[in-house]
């Protein structure tokens, strides 16, 4: 069986190389690892399934492969590389070198997210207006030519590693096996933790040591117990904490194996300085246990790293429609942006259902934010302190949102858990239940769920007995339940039961005053034309503020490029038609009209364009349809910049001329011009 294709997309020849390099070492049994260049992007044979970029690439992967799934790069850096930093005197002044800005801040991030806080760091990066002269040394990731010449002191961090997050990204895109990522995990969570260990004198490494590993560990849910020669925890992390039995604290000093009886035959491997892998059962649930030593022969200091097994299949179809995130709620009202008649009304009648335990309805469009007024109306309730469980409706499948949302009793059909499994009502006991997509909830399912509103109790699937329960139910959806109550497709006692405490999020298009205030808080740094302002308050966004969003993240990435002025415009409509696409017409629609002249100008480029001739301000001067207008030198270079600006037009090198662009095109198609 041929193997699929990852394409690897990024501008420098060295860091692509090197990713080329990681990839293969992890990946090649299953993929084959591209990498493409701008030059080569023509010459691939099929578009791969899936493309990794950097923030440099990313703004123009879509472009040239909009049927791939894009794969953002995040990096980390290798601790081997820090020493030279952690020698350096408190309050050294450095100069942190790369290519663009936002990479330069984004490396001065990661050695503070990292504990080495001790130096005076600057951002530099080509370019930009900083004066050099004060500062002697220079660090930088992998590339020397980001940095100022004639320095004292230039120290290379190496190149940035691949997270272990993106690889996962890797591996859920291409379904390869469910423990394919532990086996590259593992070797990682040994290293680390080995050189963690090995390393206590260094007070600012050791805390690096311990972030990267718990960034690994937290990515597969591993539980790491770190135990002495006496067999006693020193440490453990909290997964691990998690699974300790109820009243044992694991504190230093505690024997670990008492407190797990289904561990004791691990005594002898410990005394002996035996290293393990097995698979084991902590109460009902399965585990992948390593056990490693810090150095086998002197069977000393080890380490158990406890990772749980994936659930079978038909439990992760069903796991699909709750959030991953969905046990904490992390926003507020005071997240909530904005300051229009209609939203403030919204806010305000949710600030006053958050004083009570009925049940909520919302209705909004897609990509309104319902789940972020939900999230907010229970961090203001009484339960702010117990779980939010959001479960998406629509994205589990019928015949298992019953057992999903209600549980199941040991053995009631084929690929059920060992011992049942507790349902999402159960879960989110004393705090709050959101249902999404409510409107997508099976007719067959919705007498259970009016019981369940109505009497406070779950029957799991197979049980003949009930379970109370104290949950706050919010629902929401995009959809028109009182039309499906009249088609007979949703229940109409359940609508009402629902319905106790109704709340309606405004579409973007009827609260267009809280663009400006929500573009400055998405597209941060971005400086955009009168014109393209212009059209962003009236356009339509049918897909909302999650529309605006991406929209924005667009921009973001767009301006934070080092992009040469005369090519600003052509590459900003480059953006904006990947991004609006088939509503690219819709976007324009939007534009304010042009002047007379502004509309001759533009007939007159189509002109010459079409005839083959290059659009300069010489050759447009000789036009008598502008001779006549009363175009002279001094205006013609004046309307250009307004229409460049405005993104009907691009301006080229000397010998191309000027082109319309996709909006000006589109502006002539449909008569505004």
């Amino acid at each position: 069986m041929a193997k699929q294709t990852l394409g690897v997309f990024t501008e420098n020849e060295l860091d692509r190389n090197y990713m080329c390099k990681i990839l293969s070492q992890v990946f090649s049994s299953s993929l084959d690892i591209v990498p493409v260049t701008l030059a080569t992007v023509h010459t691939l044979a099929a578009e791969p399934a899936a493309i990794l970029v950097n923030i440099t690439s990313l703004a123009y992967a879509d472009k040239y492969f909009p049927n791939s799934q894009i794969i953002f790069a995040r990096r980390f850096l290798d601790s081997n590389h820090l020493h030279r930093l952690l020698e350096l005197p408190e309050g050294t002044p450095v100069l942190v070198a790369n290519k663009p800005r936002r990479i330069a801040e984004d490396l001065v991030e990661n050695l503070q997210q990292l504990g080495i806080n001790h130096l005076n760091y600057i951002p530099y990066w080509p370019g930009c207006d900083i004066d050099t002269t004060p500062y002697d040394t220079v660090v930088y990731a992998g590339f020397r030519s980001y940095c100022p010449e004639n320095k004292k002191v230039y120290i290379n961090l190496g190149y940035r590693n691949i997270t272990p997050s993106t690889l996962a990204e890797i591996v859920k895109i291409y379904n390869l096996p469910p423990d394919f990522l532990n086996q590259f995990h593992i070797p990682v969570m040994q290293q680390l933790v080995s050189e963690l260990y090995h390393r206590q004198d260094i007070h600012t490494q050791n805390q690096l040591l311990k972030s990267q590993l718990s960034q690994t560990l937290a990515l597969t849910g591993t539980a790491l117990f770190h135990l002495d020669e006496n067999q006693q925890i020193v440490e453990l992390n909290e997964a691990a904490a998690r699974l300790l039995p109820a009243g044992q604290k694991g504190l230093p000093g505690h024997p670990l194996l008492p407190c797990f009886p289904e561990l004791a035959h691990l005594a002898a491997s410990l005394s002996e300085g035996r290293e393990e892998k097995e698979v084991v059962y902590l109460g009902k649930k399965p585990y992948t246990l390593h056990l490693h030593f810090e150095s086998p022969l002197q069977h000393r200091h080890c380490f158990i790293l406890l990772t749980p097994i994936a659930a079978s299949s038909s439990e992760k179809r069903c796991s699909h429609g709750v959030k991953k995130n969905s046990l904490p709620a992390k926003y507020h009202f005071s997240d909530i942006l904005g300051h229009s008649p209609a939203v403030q009304k919204a806010i305000r009648l949710a600030q006053y259902y958050s004083g009570t335990d009925e049940t909520i309805l919302i209705f909004g469009e897609s990509g309104t934010g319902k789940e972020l007024f939900a999230q907010s109306i229970h961090n203001a309730s009484r339960r702010r302190q117990s779980p939010f469980v959001a479960v998406n409706c629509a994205a589990i499948p019928d015949t298992l949102i019953e057992s999903e949302l209600f549980g199941y009793e040991e053995g009631v059909f084929t690929g059920a858990r060992k011992g049942g499994k507790q349902g999402l009502f159960q879960t989110a006991d004393n705090g709050t239940i959101f249902l999404d997509e409510i409107g997508d909830i099976p007719l067959s399912l919705q007498s259970r769920l009016l019981r369940v509103l109505e009497e406070r109790e779950v029957m799991p699937v197979g049980s003949t007995s009930v379970i109370p329960i104290d949950v706050r139910v919010i629902c929401a959806t995009n959809r028109n339940l009182n039309e499906m109550v009249r088609q007979g497709t949703f229940r109409e006692d359940l609508y009402y039961r629902l319905k106790i405490l109704p709340l309606v999020i405004p579409p973007l298009r009827k609260r267009v005053e809280d663009i400006p205030e929500l573009l400055h808080s998405m597209a941060e740094g971005a400086r955009l034309p009168a014109q393209l302002e212009h059209r962003l308050l009236h356009y339509t966004w049918p897909g909302n503020v999650r529309e605006l969003r991406a929209f924005s993240s667009n921009l973001t990435i767009f301006y934070q490029q080092d992009i040469a002025p005369d090519q600003q415009q052509s590459l900003l409509n480059d953006l904006i038609r990947n991004f609006f696409g088939h509503r690219i017409s819709a976007f324009t629609d939007c534009s304010e009209p042009l002047s007379q002249e502004d509309r001759l100008l533009l007939n007159s480029i189509q002109e010459l364009t079409a005839a083959g001739r290059p659009a300069g301000r010489g050759s447009l001067l000789r036009l008598s349809p502008l001779l006549a207008a009363g175009f002279t030198e001094a205006k013609l270079k004046l309307r250009i910049r307004r229409l460049a600006e405005s993104g009907y037009i691009s301006v080229g090198k000397t010998r191309q001329g000027l082109r319309l662009t996709l909006l000006g095109t589109e502006a002539l198609a449909q008569g505004e011009v």
